[in-house]
């Protein structure tokens, strides 16, 4: 993992609600409030990927993505250790998402499989402890 490289840029929400409208549906609003009053924030991953953060505790939540998951997982893992969490966890649509992660050398792990209200999907919570 020391040899990642690529760039991680803090970005106002403004210039990426756009592109996280359709990932967050109905959760969109709340997360509109939440980086507006700084507990999530967004970021640009390698001028293209997009990322909104959360620290819940010695955990970091991947409350939004997107953008390219194999190239931007390792420096969002990345981020998470030099910023001292513990955890890392993110609910994800499709199970071949957790098999791009395991295969990239990322042993995430399923916590869980639920309903998604905000897209009435399926969901899987995942986890990487660090």
């Amino acid at each position: 993992m020391s040899n990642v490289k690529g760039n991680f840029k803090n970005v106002t929400w403004g210039r990426v609600k756009h592109r996280l409208k359709p990932i967050l549906g109905t959760h969109f609003e709340e997360a509109e409030r939440r980086v507006l009053a700084g507990t999530e924030r967004v970021f640009m991953i390698n001028d293209y990927s997009v990322v909104l953060l959360r620290q819940e505790g010695s955990e970091l939540l991947v409350a939004g993505f997107d953008g390219n998951l194999e190239e931007c997982a390792p420096l969002i893992i990345m981020q998470a250790r030099n910023h001292g969490f513990k955890t890392v966890r993110a609910h994800v649509e499709r199970r071949s998402h957790l098999r791009l992660l395991k295969r990239i050398g990322l042993p995430f792990q399923m916590v869980n499989q639920q309903r998604c209200k905000a897209l009435n999907c399926d969901e899987f919570v995942i986890r990487l402890v660090l």
